[in-house]
């Protein structure tokens, strides 16, 4: 028998997963025409987020979790940024928009380390997952054909990368990989991007 938990942290009333897309439209909505308002729809999604994470499915046969709450915010936090990729550098509405998702990363990951011990570092969170798959869907854009996609992508990387906090080895060698081949890119306005990236990952490695 399947069991299901659908009560977030602090017992409050769950979300319908199939009410995310009218939940986080707006937000998306609201952020594109205004910086002032960030904060405050940063920490809504951020509440819808938390609510989605406790949406979990418990397999039969100790098959362990479905994380379908998460799943489904993943899918809809991505349609909004897919949204903004073919939009071209100096529309004003994309570039708050890669501000916005830059921002929620990193208030995100500060809330999950706030909550997290000693003993918890290496534990995956719902914001360390949210990431590592924030992370890969932007990355197979940069191999995209059209370069104003490719630019998004590797502008929101830019933006973000810096608050990504700590993420499997194996992707930070793929993300490294992947910006140090849009150096190369053909296009000026990636590889100025992508060297921005590369700049601020250096800046965050461990010397050691």
């Amino acid at each position: 028998m399947v069991s299901r938990s659908r009560k977030n942290q602090d017992n409050e009333p769950s979300i319908q997963l199939d009410d995310l897309p009218a939940l986080v439209a707006p937000i998306f909505q609201q952020a594109q025409f205004s910086l002032a308002n960030h904060k405050k729809n940063i920490v809504s999604l951020h509440k819808l987020h938390g609510q989605a994470s406790q949406i979990t499915e418990t397999l039969p046969k100790g098959k362990g979790v479905q994380l379908n709450g998460e799943a489904a915010f993943n899918k809809v936090f991505m349609d909004m940024v897919n949204r903004v990729l073919p939009l071209k550098k100096g529309v004003t509405q994309a570039d708050k928009i890669v501000k916005f998702v830059a921002s929620f990363v990193k208030y995100t990951t500060e809330k999950a380390a706030e909550g997290k011990g000693e003993e918890d570092e290496d534990e995956d969170t719902p914001a360390s997952r949210f990431v590592a798959y924030l992370v890969k869907h932007l990355l197979r854009g940069f191999q995209a054909k059209d370069k104003i996609v490719r630019y998004r992508v590797v502008h929101v990387i830019a933006e973000m990368i810096s608050s990504i906090g700590e993420i499997d080895e194996d992707l930070f060698t793929a993300l490294r990989a992947a910006l140090l081949e849009r150096v190369r890119d053909k296009e000026s306005i990636v590889r100025v991007q992508a060297v921005i990236a590369i700049a601020k990952l250096q800046e965050g490695e461990d010397p050691t």
